[in-house]
């Protein structure tokens, strides 16, 4: 055994005791003494956005993104299902921004209106046994219940909320545009969300109710997340 009388016991220092009863115990065969337990990790809660404030896109677990309650879209089909083109709505600085692509157009002007139904279905006159193409979509999104068809710098109190500018049509048949309005919002009281985007066959003329006169409708898309 190992003898600790020329330690003084004033001047041993915790450290040296530790390394000297572990020496000790070693030498007389017994077990080392304990190791002091790590002090558990300090839990902190998450901090939230100030109020007001956007939510940050975040991962999930599976690898993807929780979708942003500032941003929807549009997937634009033709009356055959197919895809021509797609719309998608988020909110900036000074309005909401859209941005469209689609395709299979006329060459020229071609009306674009957000409609009141998220229904992007055909519907058939009773009386007249007419079907209209996406017809289902209803009219355009007119929440304040102005009933007047307008243009698209119109106060949505005074016009429909869904009257868009054109888009222009090239020789392809396709169209892209990329504009910030205030007529709309992604969520809220004049929120596209659960509406429906309509493209129409010719251009609008921003002044005839109910649609402008801008012919048949031609493609039509479900506003989602």
């Amino acid at each position: 055994m190992h003898k600790l009388s020329h330690f003084s016991a004033l001047t041993l220092t915790v450290p040296a005791l530790a390394l000297a009863l572990t020496g000790a115990a070693l030498a007389g065969g017994g077990a080392p003494a304990p190791t002091p337990a790590e002090p558990a990790p300090v839990q902190t809660a998450p901090v939230s956005p100030a109020p007001g404030q956007p939510t940050p896109t975040t991962p999930t677990t599976g690898g993807g993104y929780v979708p942003s309650p500032y941003v929807a879209k549009a997937t634009l089909l033709n009356a055959e299902g197919q895809i021509r083109g797609s719309v998608r709505f988020s909110q900036v600085e000074g309005g909401t921004r859209v941005q469209v692509l689609a395709s299979g157009l006329t060459p020229g002007q071609a009306g674009m209106h957000v409609h009141a139904n998220g229904v992007c279905e055909a519907s058939r006159n009773e009386q007249t046994g007419e079907v209209t193409p996406f017809g289902a979509a209803g009219g355009h999104f007119d929440p304040a219940g102005t009933g007047n068809h307008a243009t698209p710098t119109t106060s949505s109190l005074l016009g429909h909320a869904g009257d868009l500018p054109m888009l222009t049509v090239g020789e392809d048949g396709r169209a892209e545009a990329d504009f910030v309005t205030q007529k709309i919002s992604v969520n809220g009281f004049f929120g596209v969300m659960g509406k429906s985007v309509v493209v129409h066959a010719m251009s609008d003329d921003y002044a005839t109710d109910p649609a402008g006169n801008a012919g048949a409708r031609v493609s039509c898309g479900v506003v989602t997340r």
